[in-house]
């Protein structure tokens, strides 16, 4: 766990020192950051749902069919929110 921890500290420090020979628009509102941001987005929360999934797996034992439901449900709520959040910044933007 710590190494994890001192790998994204240097992580985020190359962030910081290689954003300072980025334009001002690329971290400015509405520019390459934010699509950058999403296409991140998505793979992180992939992983994380994956994550969850074999966790509960490991520790109670329920059919495949429930299974593919209780994911679909994950899915379907983690986008619901997604979606809110990104009407939220669409309304701002557009302001």
């Amino acid at each position: 766990m710590e190494l994890l921890q001192l790998e994204v500290q240097l992580l985020r420090e190359q962030l910081a020192l290689t954003g300072k020979f980025l334009p001002e628009s690329f971290f400015s509102h509405g520019g390459d950051n934010d699509g950058l941001q999403i296409m991140l987005h998505f793979p992180n929360m992939l992983q994380k749902i994956t994550l969850l999934s074999n966790q509960i797996k490991a520790k109670v034992s329920f059919s495949q069919s429930f299974w593919i439901y209780a994911i679909k449900l994950a899915i379907k709520i983690v986008s619901i929110t997604y979606l809110k959040n990104f009407a939220k910044f669409a309304i701002e933007f557009v302001q």
